[in-house]
């Protein structure tokens, strides 16, 4: 993570919406895997909001690893021993803080909203379509929540 690029890269991977799910395309699953309509693999509100609902426990352990491992590299200070440059850790741990405050925002988001106390979506108004939280995994991702809180805030 030490590379602008990587971290870019990561960026792209967990941030950007990708395909999006047409609205005729609801309901719609691939018949041969691998499919010719990559289409049909799309979302319609991004991949880390489908993953948190579908499949929250592995982006969530990877992300609490990164978290931590970023953490472990907190030597205490943010300079070199010169004091000229920062610490080579540094970039990473504040890379790896903003992105674990992302992804508490996507939690945060899909918590408020499954258990209807979001400020301004009202559920039994309005309905996200492809949103659908069990209550498993809302279990799951509040203690992930709280997980990624007590590694943020310590």
């Amino acid at each position: 993570l030490e590379s602008k690029k990587l971290r870019d890269i990561l960026d792209s991977v967990l941030f950007e919406p990708g395909a999006h799910l047409k609205l005729w395309m609801i309901g719609v699953a691939p018949v041969v895997v691998p499919t010719k309509h990559p289409d049909l693999l799309a979302s319609p509100y991004g991949l880390l909001i489908n993953e948190l609902c579908h499949s929250p426990v592995p982006i969530m352990d990877a992300i609490m690893r990164l978290v931590q491992g970023a953490l472990a590299l907190d030597t205490g200070t943010v300079t070199n021993e010169s004091g000229l440059y920062f610490n080579s850790g540094v970039e990473i741990i504040l890379y790896t803080i903003r992105l674990g405050s992302r992804v508490d925002n996507y939690l945060s988001f899909l918590i408020q909203y499954s258990t209807n106390t979001h400020a301004t979506i009202n559920k039994n108004e309005f309905e996200l379509r492809g949103v659908h939280v069990s209550e498993e995994t809302l279990e799951t991702l509040v203690t992930a929540r709280l997980k990624l809180r007590q590694l943020l805030f310590g």
